[in-house]
């Protein structure tokens, strides 16, 4: 099957986040975040209760308290920012660059302005749908973007795919209510 694609910055960023979303390691790091200071706070709330400061113990437990509510939202769009300005600076060139994409029975090869790759089946691991996108995970780690609103006849590149990872054993993972959250 042959069909075209463009790139935009939101294509990689999502991508990204959608990988950080999968690893239980970055995952954890954050949720440890999230409770690590507020227990610390709690703490000191009791000290200064016990301590007979009534005021400041309840200041700590309200601070503990916000931390809690707005760590998630913040951490949301720190790690957004921080990925975009990074996709803005490592991909420049990829954006609207025009990528023509055929997938035989053993080589995918894509080809823009710049490069032609050429993947084979087998280095392909899953084949992961979230929404407004697909992606092609390769063994190494990378993905091959497939972003639903710029290629060229998507719902039939999405049955294609699907019938594709049938027939060759891949797992096919739909993912449709992935957003980005911690």
């Amino acid at each position: 099957m042959k069909f075209t694609y463009t790139l935009a910055p939101e294509h990689f960023v999502t991508q990204i986040l959608f990988r950080i979303s999968q690893n239980e390691k970055e995952m954890k790091r954050l949720k440890y975040g999230q409770f690590v200071i507020p227990f610390l706070q709690s703490v000191l709330a009791i000290w200064m209760f016990a301590k007979g400061s009534y005021f400041i113990a309840v200041g700590f437990l309200l601070l503990a308290a916000a931390w809690m509510v707005f760590y998630p939202k913040l951490m949301k769009k720190r790690y957004f920012t921080s990925y975009t300005a990074y996709v803005q600076n490592h991909y420049q060139k990829a954006f609207g660059q025009e990528v023509k994409v055929e997938i035989t029975e053993t080589t995918i090869t894509a080809a823009d302005a710049f490069h032609t790759s050429n993947i084979e089946i087998e280095n392909v691991k899953e084949i992961v749908e979230i929404p407004k996108m697909i992606m092609l995970v390769l063994k190494s780690g990378q993905s091959v973007i497939l972003p639903e609103d710029s290629t060229t006849d998507y719902s039939s590149l999405r049955i294609f795919l699907k019938e594709f990872a049938a027939k060759r054993e891949l797992e096919y993972v739909e993912k449709l209510d992935w957003n980005w959250n911690i």
